[in-house]
């Protein structure tokens, strides 16, 4: 228990807990009710003697008889102000986020869903000076995921249309089919840091947080949808599509979890979320070593278009930034020879050949649309 409660997200959801169970005040420390303290305290003296010393202090229930109306010693118990807050919390989001059919053709067939596109951009988000005002990031990393941001969607994007049930925000995070996947994980990290706006902008608009497992997932219950029975996994991603055909591609068509999923991710404290998510990616990314080599990418990017191009690379293909990275360097290596392999070494010529490792790596990562990408981020770093 003490270790639970040293975990804020711990205290807060069981600060919410309602319990119908005996009174603690009536039955006095050597009562029978008390007997099980001997034995779970039995190599705890000193605790077991306190505990029996404040039982006896603190009983009361037998003083209430005339003076309060107590039926039974079951009682209801639940934490007074939490209680309050969690009934107070505004629970109403009403900016009506349009969402049109759309479609997206794959091998074998084309596939219709909801799409609310999106109008807001990362890098015009006025959280940026307070974030760097506040020290938690700087001004390079603002600079960097600004201009790298073009290269991702909106801020407030969502679609159901392909492989997940949804792909949501400017680092297009997604439910999986499961229910799990970086949404679920991304909208506990708010709900952990913004209770009251997670019910505000989350919970009472139908998506919930089922954290009941090892991980985090998320699935849709509310009335808009299926009369308001629980809607998860391939159910959900179906249910999401009625409405999305040929017919009605290109058209306005309801979709109110789409609509209030874009609510949500738009809202002040979530826009926060989705820029430190990118700040932690960029971070991690830069600690990735190039396979073959004994530095990281950080190490070896002195430049900031060099490291906006390898958190590029991070967001959209993580698991081949090491190995493509690597590739660059042996070409670099073997187009020129003569060249130190100990790039401490390089001294003067530093800037002159990373640019040529990065011109390498930005055109040839595996990736959709590389150096269409590399061009983006060259022309504005």
């Amino acid at each position: 228990l003490q270790t639970f409660l040293k975990k804020p997200e711990t205290r807060t959801q069981w600060a919410r807990l309602v319990a119908h169970h005996p009174t603690e005040w009536k039955d006095k420390a050597g009562s029978p009710k008390w007997s099980k303290l001997d034995k779970l305290l039995e190599t705890s003296p000193k605790m077991l003697k306190h505990e029996k010393e404040r039982i006896d202090k603190y009983v009361f229930w037998d003083e209430l008889s005339g003076k309060a109306k107590m039926t039974s010693s079951l009682i209801w118990h639940f934490h007074p102000v939490e209680f309050i807050s969690t009934f107070s919390a505004k629970k109403v989001c009403a900016c009506n986020a349009i969402v049109k059919a759309t479609r997206w053709v794959s091998s074998s067939k084309t596939h219709y869903g909801p799409l609310h596109t999106g109008d807001k951009e990362l890098g015009s988000a006025p959280q940026w000076d307070d974030l760097v005002s506040e020290g938690k990031i700087t001004e390079e990393e603002k600079k960097i995921i600004v201009v790298m941001s073009g290269n991702e969607a909106k801020i407030n994007g969502v679609q159901s249309y392909d492989s997940e049930i949804i792909t949501a925000g400017a680092m297009q995070k997604t439910i999986n089919l499961s229910g799990g996947g970086e949404l679920p994980l991304q909208v506990k990290k708010f709900k952990n840091q913004h209770p009251e706006a997670y019910i505000e902008y989350f919970d009472s608009q139908g998506w919930k947080l089922d954290e009941t497992g090892d991980s985090a997932k998320m699935y849709y219950q509310g009335p808009a949808r299926a009369s308001g029975a629980k809607l998860e996994g391939k159910a959900l991603k179906d249910n999401l599509k009625i409405g999305c055909s040929e017919s009605t591609f290109g058209k306005v068509v309801d979709c109110q979890p789409v609509s209030v999923m874009a609510c949500a991710i738009a809202s002040p404290l979530y826009i926060q979320i989705q820029i430190m998510d990118f700040i932690e990616r960029l971070r991690s990314s830069l600690t990735k070593k190039p396979t073959g080599y004994n530095f990281t990418a950080g190490g070896f990017f002195k430049t900031s278009l060099g490291k906006a191009v390898v958190l590029d690379h991070d967001i959209n293909r993580p698991g081949y930034v090491k190995d493509d990275l690597g590739s660059a360097l042996d070409t670099f290596f073997a187009q020129n020879p003569t060249v130190s392999r100990n790039v401490d070494t390089w001294g003067s010529a530093y800037n002159v050949n990373e640019r040529k490792v990065l011109d390498l790596y930005g055109a040839r990562r595996r990736m959709t649309n590389a150096l269409l990408r590399y061009n983006h981020l060259k022309a504005e770093l």
